[in-house]
């Protein structure tokens, strides 16, 4: 007699049972798991279940009962006799019909996944927030494995153990895989089967997502996620609802067992038709009040409805629970659902700890709250369209709600390390931005504004498409030299307005005049000028002559934040931010095959160039090149790249730079030369962003980047066209975007130039590409200009200090640890291009003293010439109406005397006079134009004067360094 085995635990779509294909070929079933096969033994079997699915049957037993009872029916029917009637019937001759059967589908509440039928769509709503559900919607148990569970929480990038497969050296390399807690694969197969259950899992989301097993609140999530206009899902105001709440949204306990109630009464025209929870991570510690114990997450609107009021309205008492258990920061968004979207909530947080930092949290979220308008809370008819993959960032990284969901106790407490990185980096990285919004918000102001056609200033600009301009003027003056005016002005492109007193939630986005977009810079001392949309003359009626109160507020430009945060997120690995002190061995993970020698570079840079160009078999950590200005940080790193060119097939190269100077020096000053006499120009690709125009390319670097047939743009590359170079240059920004073509681990080595000059977030983003055997080099000094925090609590967190400053104290305090013939973190401390006078001021004031660094530059002395010297004046700084920079003229007038003396006396020790070779650097736009202007009436020679406004301006005899605060020059 043959077995009849229990139904599976997931029942295929439409019932497609398949025979266990070990039974079909006539073998015996091969499955070993913990649960049956999950596939029919016999065909009688696959038949049964069928049987059983369509009449609703779960257990063997049920099936029996019903077999007995169609027995009997039968041994019944057998007895009834045949006494002269007739019991033949005549039909159309018609082929026999199953009798109908209830066929479970997602059309009358059957869960697949569950084999779970239910009776209501309240039943529906609870099973699908089930953990059951929940889990078997995650899972890849129905399926027969042959190798350990993956460690999930690394997502879809697993990699093999470098120690184990290293002689089995890793300490879980001998022990039963129920055991083995190692994150790495310990086989090729193993690393297979992970990857393949990554991508099970994955399909199996997309089926239930397509099925619509998804809970309420996932599918509302998701909605609110993908959505471009999300206050259109959930929101915060609804017309004809009064929400009343005794008490805050925000609650703080010390006592970790410590529990709370929240009591909304609410007062609406319309039915409140379901109440939910809409976030997992905390469902445990949050259920809404429906008597008993049980943690429920959505229950039906008529279970909170009490008496109406005398104005017939429909009031409900919604009650929500929250018991703690555990130190930490708790988070929820309640959900009234009134049948239609939008949805109302109410975003709930709860903070158990100790006072003293209840005190901090609860000090910033004051500091940071001010009026904000964002797609959470108003519909933004906009004027600009992003690109694609930069609109996916602004969707899936949306502006903090509030400074009470971005500031938690988390924030402000736990330190960074391996095991926290990313929640406390996207953390800080919330805190920073509501930090600099806030700031720009001073800005913030309504006014009347008077729209017209044409602007006619120094130059002519009108307006097309239906679009208007408009003059703001500001309360306040627009300056560089104000946290709020530099905010501005480097990054805020767009402000969003609507009339005074407006009723309804829509607002207008408005671009700013500037160089970039309409070739004319908007921008002045106390004005400010707009571009209205189409949209937004058409819908206001506006027309030119038009005058409107409206209210306006700056928008920073998110996507900077949006790319570190997704940089965050697509890190292969935080041992390669975190190294692992222990791990680190390169007598086992490194092999220098290649006897590298020079003549011309110094010892420390010959020592990095070894470290770089090592054959690499293991866990590599990042390689510090730390050193001041002109100590060849740059010619290291490009001497290297030219050795792996030369002496290896398989390396692929990838250098980043902060700035696009910076990137194209690489080409300009080093490879281009090298690559034309080896005759391999195709290995190097340099990558601009897509934007930027061809023509502001240098020809000698244009040769390498990849142009549309036409050759007005940058080409879009794909994944093949990168594989194909050895050596591939970007911006650290850029880099990104090589992440998104799938080339993660692609590249042997990592490079980042200026690396101290970008916060930890924007180095990650070309450590995206990275795993843990890349070899990366952080090259900087962070004794140089270091990124810009606006955040006083992040800074105290160290948010300011760049990955490669971090990794330089953090090696140096294991240096006891790690081998000394190996050093990850070099000094470089031999400047080619100062002259020691300078260098000795310079090393005493910043690198500890005056001997630290040491110079070796080829400068001819002069005797009548100090190469350091300091001129004080007594000045004002200036403000132009039509400028937001400044100008000090007694500065700029000591400046063109110092400089004529210098080309009146210039040495014959220095060759030909040449006015190109003098460089003045100074902080103010309308400075530089000021001192070129004033050199040229000077003497026409002193047109070729180098001045600039930046870092790193590479100049010969003389740098003039200059500050517009008087006596610093």
């Amino acid at each position: 007699m043959k077995e009849l085995r229990p139904l599976p635990n997931k029942i295929p779509q439409g019932l497609n049972f398949l025979v266990c294909k070990s039974i079909s070929e006539g073998r015996k079933c091969q499955y070993q798991g913990s649960q049956p096969c999950q596939f029919a033994h016999s065909n009688d079997e696959l038949e049964a279940w069928k049987f059983m699915c369509m009449n609703n049957l779960r257990t063997v037993q049920e099936l029996s009962k019903v077999s007995k009872e169609a027995q009997k029916i039968r041994a019944e029917s057998a007895k009834t006799k045949i006494s002269g009637q007739s019991v033949v019937s005549v039909g159309p001759n018609t082929a026999p019909v199953r009798p109908a059967m209830p066929m479970p589908s997602k059309h009358t509440y059957y869960c697949n996944y569950c084999a779970v039928s239910c009776n209501s769509q309240k039943q529906w709503d609870e099973h699908c927030v089930s953990d059951k559900h929940t889990f078997n919607v995650n899972s890849d148990r129905e399926q027969h494995w042959n190798f350990r569970q993956p460690p999930w929480t690394l997502g879809k990038y697993f990699e093999l153990c470098p120690q184990h497969l290293n002689g089995g050296k890793c300490n879980y390399s001998h022990v039963l895989d129920m055991y083995n807690l190692c994150q790495y694969a310990h086989s090729q197969d193993e690393l297979d089967e992970w990857k393949e259950r990554y991508q099970w899992r994955q399909m199996k989301r997309e089926m239930a997502r397509q099925d619509r097993v998804f809970s309420y609140m996932d599918e509302l999530l998701e909605k609110f996620e993908s959505s471009t206009d999300p206050v259109k899902v959930i929101c915060e105001e609804l017309d004809g609802v009064s929400l009343q709440l005794m008490g805050d949204l925000n609650i703080y306990k010390e006592d970790k067992h410590a529990s709370y109630i929240w009591t909304f009464n609410i007062t609406a025209q319309k039915s409140l038709e379901k109440v939910a929870l809409l976030y997992n991570r905390d469902r445990l510690h949050f259920s809404l009040d429906v008597g008993g114990d049980r943690l429920c997450q959505i229950a039906e609107g008529e279970t909170f409805q009490i008496d109406g009021n005398q104005k017939g309205q429909l009031t409900y008492r919604v009650g929500l629970r929250f018991i703690g258990g555990m130190f930490g920061s708790f988070q929820q968004w309640i959900l009234f659902d009134f049948g239609e979207e939008p949805v109302l909530c109410r975003k709930i947080s709860v903070e158990i700890g100790d006072q003293s930092s209840h005190e901090k949290v609860k000090t910033l979220r004051q500091q940071l709250h001010f009026d904000h308008w964002t797609s959470l809370n108003r519909e933004i008819i906009k004027q600009e369209q992003l690109q694609e993959n930069e609109e996916k960032l602004i969707l899936k990284y949306k502006e903090p709600a509030s400074s009470s969901t971005a500031i938690t106790g988390t924030t402000v407490s736990k330190e960074l390390n391996q095991h926290n990185y990313r929640g406390k980096m996207h953390k800080l990285l919330e805190l920073e931005e509501i930090t600099r919004c806030q700031i720009i918000s001073s800005y913030n102001l309504c006014v009347q504004i008077e729209c017209m056609k044409a602007i006619q200033d120094n130059t002519y600009v009108f307006a097309s498409n239906g679009e208007l301009f408009a003059k703001v003027p500001l309360l306040e003056n627009l300056t560089e030299d104000t946290d709020a005016g530099r905010l501005i002005l480097t990054s805020v492109r767009k402000v969003l307005l609507a009339p005074q007193n407006n009723s309804t939630k829509v607002v207008y986005e408005s671009v700013i005049l500037r160089e970039e977009n309409f070739n004319f810079d908007g921008r002045g001392r106390d004005f400010i000028y707009l571009c209205l949309s189409a949209e937004c003359v058409r819908r206001l009626q506006l027309k030119p002559g038009s005058k409107l109160d409206v209210e306006i507020q700056f928008q920073m430009d998110r996507l900077f934040f949006c790319r570190m945060h997704s940089a965050v997120d697509q890190l292969m690995s935080e041992g390669i931010v975190f190294p692992d002190v222990p791990k680190i061995n390169p007598l086992r993970n490194e092999k220098h095959n290649l006897k590298v020698s020079s003549s011309v570079l110094n010892a420390d840079q010959m020592a990095a160039v070894r470290h770089i160009v090592a054959e690499r078999t293991g866990y590599t950590p990042p390689f510090v090149l730390f050193g001041p200005f002109g100590t060849g940080k740059t010619e290291t790193i490009a001497q290297a790249t030219m050795v792996l060119l030369k002496e290896t097939q398989n390396t692929r190269i990838l250098i980043c730079a902060q700035s696009n100077s910076a990137a194209d020096l690489y080409i300009l000053k080093h490879l281009d030369s090298y690559l034309k006499k080896m005759g391999n120009v195709s290995q190097l690709c340099r990558v601009y962003h897509r934007e930027r125009r061809v023509f502001t390319v240098a020809s000698e670097v244009k040769k390498y980047c990849r142009l549309s047939p036409d050759g007005d743009s940058f080409k879009m590359l794909t994944a093949e066209d990168i594989e194909k170079c050895r050596v591939v240059i970007v911006t650290v920004t850029t880099s990104l975007e090589l992440a998104s073509l799938g080339l993660q681990g692609k590249f042997t080595h990592i490079f980042i130039d200026e690396a101290a000059q970008t916060l930890e977030c924007e180095s990650l983003m070309p450590l995206t590409l990275a795993t843990e055997k890349t070899c990366i080099v952080l090259a900087g000094d962070h004794q140089q200009i270091s990124p810009r925090v606006y955040s006083t609590e992040a800074k105290n967190q160290k948010f300011h200090q760049s990955l490669l400053e971090r990794l330089y104290n953090y090696y140096d305090s294991h240096s006891s640890q790690i081998n000394t013939e190996s050093p990850l973190n070099i000094l470089l401390s031999i400047n080619y291009r100062s002259k020691m006078e300078i260098l000795r001021f310079i090393s005493a004031v910043f690198y500890g003293g005056p001997e630290v660094l040491q110079s070796e530059a080829n400068i001819p002395s002069v005797v009548d010439i100090t190469p350091l010297v300091f001129h004080a004046v007594q000045g004002q700084e200036v403000q132009n109406e039509y400028s937001v920079s400044y100008h000090n003229m007694s500065e700029v007038q000591e400046i063109v005397e110092r400089v004529a003396d210098l080309y009146q006396v210039w040495p014959e020790e220095w060759g030909p006079k040449n006015a190109s070779e003098i460089g003045i650097v100074t902080p103010y736009a309308d400075q530089v134009q000021l001192i070129r202007k004033k050199l040229r009436e000077k003497n026409v020679a002193l047109k070729q004067v180098v001045v600039e406004r930046v870092q790193g301006v590479q100049v010969e005899p003389s740098i003039i360094p200059q500050n517009i605060e008087s006596l610093n020059v």
